[in-house]
């Protein structure tokens, strides 16, 4: 007598083995799809950015700094005005030993409101000078009234400014540019810097002691830094 013998594979599903054993049809489980567009990402809103309550350009000509981002590409690479106030100057970072001391070449950051903290609100200054030191020579020959070595016949003193003051508001003339020639880059544009005028800036007489400390500090950490090589 024949024996007919049924191997239920476990590799194959359990439904359709069970099944196909015991003659019962297979259970089919549904499966509901969710169509991708009624999916909703859980994700924070996206912050706004309020609009500067600043006019493009004021009653002088001089631009905003909202305004001159504002026309981008109709001002990069010329000559502008900019009115704004300085919201943050770069300081060098303090170190023991000036041959390993790293610091970026000096800048500032101006903004259309003395107190922005928004990184975006705010165009980098630069080309004022080259390295910390020389605003420090700078400053210290204003304040003892040494005067500089006299230049060549047709070739004028590179203009070093050191007397930022935070907080205060100036008119800039600069270059608007997006790569500065000292390697500085901003796709939003900034200012290489070709003179200024601070619009609210006390008389520099009245400043004069103050500078004279900093310039003594300035002279003992030197000191100090000297001694230890």
């Amino acid at each position: 007598m024949n024996k007919v013998v049924v191997l239920c594979l476990p590799v194959l599903a359990l439904a359709l083995a069970v099944a196909g054993c015991k003659g019962e049809k297979p259970a089919v489980q549904a499966v509901v799809q969710t169509p991708a567009d009624s999916y909703k990402a859980n994700l924070p809103p996206v912050p706004t950015i309020p609009k500067a309550n600043v006019p493009d350009t004021y009653g002088d000509g001089s631009f905003s700094v909202y305004g001159l981002r504002h026309k981008l590409q109709k001002n990069l690479d010329q000559e502008v005005q900019v009115t704004a106030y300085i919201a943050k100057i770069y300081e060098k970072p303090p170190c023991a030993d000036e041959g390993s001391c790293m610091a970026y070449i000096p800048h500032l950051f101006l903004a259309d409101d003395p107190n922005e903290t928004l990184g975006k609100r705010m165009i980098r200054l630069v080309t004022y000078a080259q390295n910390f030191q020389e605003m420090a020579d700078e400053k210290e020959m204003f304040v003892t009234g040494e005067k500089r070595e006299a230049m060549p016949d047709g070739l004028a003193p590179r203009v070093v400014v050191w007397d930022w003051q935070l907080g205060k508001k100036y008119k800039i003339t600069a270059r608007f540019v997006r790569q500065s020639g000292d390697g500085f880059m901003d796709g939003d544009g900034l200012l290489e810097y070709m003179k200024h005028q601070c619009l609210d800036c006390p008389p520099p007489e009245t400043l004069m002691e103050q500078w004279k400390k900093e310039v003594e500090e300035a002279k003992k950490v030197a000191a100090k830094v000297g001694n230890k090589k």
